[in-house]
């Protein structure tokens, strides 16, 4: 996956396999994708309305993206 290819429908467990990075990203956003080593079950969108996320998804997204291939 290229980190173009992170949609909000992209499962959180794909993402950590492609970018264990993405998990420091959600933890520095106050946001726990990992609990008890495993990883939340479901979509980008879902950990993040799940989460109580209220902000631009797209805009965290496109941060997301920058983040992981730094």
């Amino acid at each position: 996956m290229e980190s173009n290819d992170i949609t909000a429908q992209t499962s959180i467990e794909e993402l950590l396999e492609q970018y264990p990075k993405a998990n420091e990203f959600f933890l520095e956003k106050g946001f726990r994708c990992l609990r008890c080593g495993e990883p939340f079950w479901g979509s980008i969108e879902k950990f993040l309305k799940s989460s109580r996320f209220t902000g631009d998804i797209n805009a965290l997204l496109d941060e997301l993206r920058a983040y992981v291939v730094e």
